[in-house]
């Protein structure tokens, strides 16, 4: 097993590559790794954000902000270095954010985390860091824009063949009506479906 100094360093090289950079060892220096277990919160709505929390393994959901009684949908970051959570109000200027939903864990899970000010205080100072962190993180959050995208189709079926088909080691880690909610159709038009491609 990996201690922690190896993982951050394999973080900040290989999945946000910032080898070489001039943020380099600060990054390292000020991550520290941390895990949850099932259905624990990492945030909730309208907490103001300390860290931000880079989920290196398990699946967590986050509630939309704009209605967080609404459950039928929510982005999921799916297991093994997927995302940043939580979805923030981000000024940009080092200013403290309030966290945009509450976010769950739905799996045990593991995170890097660094404090949040003194992150964007170090990576606004290189414009060529932040660039390479922010398009990283839109790569890393591929499944969320794919079914973004997908859910303009309107097709609980297309929605269901694409997330079996693409992602079937987490839905064999999910409840059904996380899975549902997740791809906003109801249980019953899932577990419909599901027989179907049985």
């Amino acid at each position: 097993m990996k201690d922690d100094m190896t993982i951050i360093r394999d973080f900040w090289t290989n999945t946000i590559p910032l080898y070489g950079t001039p943020v380099f060892d600060e990054a390292v220096s000020m991550s520290k790794i941390s895990t949850l277990k099932k259905d624990e919160y990492v945030i909730r709505n309208n907490e103001p954000i300390i860290e931000y929390n880079f989920l290196l393994e398990g699946i967590a959901k986050v509630f939309p902000y704009e209605n967080p009684d609404d459950e039928a949908s929510y982005d999921m970051f799916i297991m093994h270095r997927k995302g940043i959570i939580p979805i923030t109000s981000t000024t940009g200027e080092g200013k403290e954010e309030i966290a945009r939903g509450d976010t769950v864990t739905l799996t045990d899970c593991v995170f890097l985390n660094v404090p949040s000010q003194q992150w964007f205080r170090l990576i606004y100072k290189y414009p060529e860091v932040y660039r390479i962190f922010v398009e990283t993180l839109n790569s890393l959050n591929e499944m969320t824009w794919e079914k973004m995208n997908l859910k303009l189709e309107n097709d609980a079926k297309v929605m269901v063949d694409w997330f079996y088909g693409k992602y079937p080691d987490v839905a064999a880690k999910l409840r059904k009506k996380d899975i549902a909610l997740f791809l906003g159709i109801a249980p019953e038009t899932l577990s419909r479906l599901l027989k179907e491609r049985d």
